[in-house]
């Protein structure tokens, strides 16, 4: 008999993979495979809310483990990161190095597993932390408005008042050219130091994903659950197909994730605290699109109002500085986004997309809006019993439904949402208390 899992958690994990997959998968084929597999992971996620309301059962490890397989395989015929033949061949023994270590965690003794597993981390790590030097001057705009505006506050300049430099040169068009850094105060905050000292915001994003890894896997024990599944959760994420492109792009979203992973540590700590209060409320200081889910928290966690008000605050005050020293500039900058009419993304990785390429059908943006907050406040409804694991599997349902109908969604959007997924995975396989 093969051995088994909590059935929510699996399924979490299932959708996680799927995701993961999904959104990583570009090109001709993403709308032909793509996009319906990310919606198999909305779907599986769905699965995994109806589960969690229902008795504990279990179910087969053997579809992770198909899953975790076709991932990897992803990674290996991921697209060219464009560095260094030495860093290529590193980029592509990774994902090889997890197939080996994939079939060990299927059927090897727990003594191989994890020097597997660890040995699969560290070629992640390795990558992470290599890519600023392999790729030393991606032609993103991200990563070009980062460190100008990083730069500037080091030099007591107003990022919001700078211009960054078109690094495209007019190769592509999306609608809008950005005249202002369009990102959260924080990210920029975050970032200056590294700027200051290694000269590249990048190795900030290298560093969470260690960071990351070692939060999953304490959170995982103070949860209680069982050792495979943190080793399974471990190497999930370092093996997530675009994990090492989301360095090199230079994008924020490895910050959030490790936000994240501080915030189920905390709460395996003491749930409802004011630690992860501030933990969960700093995710929309440092990406604008993380809304329902701090209205979820606000609504599900209620034994400690002050928390709430704490995580508030500390959230409003890496905007309010900025704001005082230029209100007018800092505003334009985090609402550019949503005021300023960009092009409809037709290469998104959304059902939008999709429609607009079979049926010439274009929607506007606030299409994905109204999407997150309706899944957001059902999601609530169906999950407000669920403590930790529903707040994590509400949140990550709200981001997947407005994402998968929005003008524009990446995989660094997915990337986000399925770090919820697998922490729900991770919290809903915790034994149930036992009865006094």
């Amino acid at each position: 008999m093969s051995a088994k899992m909590p059935a929510a958690s699996r399924a979490a994990l299932i959708a996680f993979l799927l995701v993961a997959i999904g959104s990583c998968i570009g090109g001709h084929l993403r709308f032909l495979i793509g996009v319906p597999v990310t919606v198999a992971g909305l779907v599986a996620a769905c699965v995994a809310a109806r589960r969690a309301r229902e008795p504990r059962s279990e179910r087969s490890r053997d579809a992770v483990y198909v899953l975790l397989s076709v991932m990897a395989a992803v990674g290996v015929a991921a697209p060219s990161p464009e560095g260094s033949i030495w860093y290529e061949i590193l980029y592509r023994a990774h994902p090889a190095i997890g197939l080996v270590t994939i079939g060990i965690l299927a059927a090897g003794p727990v003594r191989w597993r994890r020097r597997a597993v660890w040995t699969t981390v560290s070629t992640a790590v390795l990558l992470a932390a290599l890519a600023p030097l392999a790729v030393p001057n991606p032609r993103i705009d991200v990563w070009n408005w980062m460190q100008t505006c990083g730069r500037a506050l080091l030099h007591g300049v107003h990022p919001y008042t700078v211009q960054a430099p078109n690094v495209t040169a007019g190769a592509w068009d999306f609608g809008s050219t950005p005249t202002v850094m369009p990102y959260m105060p924080l990210v920029i905050v975050a970032a200056a130091p590294w700027i200051a000292v290694l000269g590249d915001c990048r190795f900030e994003l290298a560093v969470c994903l260690p960071i990351t890894i070692v939060l999953l896997r304490a959170a995982g024990r103070r949860l209680r659950v069982d050792h495979w599944l943190i080793d399974a959760v471990t190497l999930a994420w370092v093996l997530h197909p675009r994990a090492t492109l989301m360095v090199i792009k230079g994008y924020q979203e490895p910050l959030l994730v490790v936000v994240l992973a501080l915030f189920v540590y905390l709460a395996a700590r003491d749930e409802d605290g004011y630690g992860e209060a501030i933990a969960f409320f700093l995710l929309p200081a440092l990406k604008q699109y993380v809304v329902a889910p701090v209205l979820i928290y606000a609504a599900m966690r209620r034994r400690r109002p002050w928390a709430i008000v704490i995580g508030a605050a500390v959230a409003a005050a890496t905007i309010v500085p900025f704001v005082v020293w230029n209100a007018r500039a800092t505003i334009d900058g985090m609402s550019y986004l949503m005021r300023v009419p960009i092009g409809f993304r037709a290469d998104s990785d959304s059902l939008s997309a999709l429609a607009a390429q079979v049926f010439d059908i274009h929607s506007g943006r606030a299409l994905g809006v109204a999407a997150q907050l309706m899944a957001g406040a059902a999601a609530w409804a169906l999950l407000r019993r669920q403590a930790l694991g529903g707040l994590l599997l509400a949140s990550a349902l709200s981001l997947l439904a407005s994402f998968l109908l929005a003008t524009q969604a990446f995989f660094n959007y997915y990337y986000f949402a399925g770090a919820l997924l697998l922490c729900t995975s991770l919290v809903l396989a915790r034994p149930e208390p036992r009865p006094a």
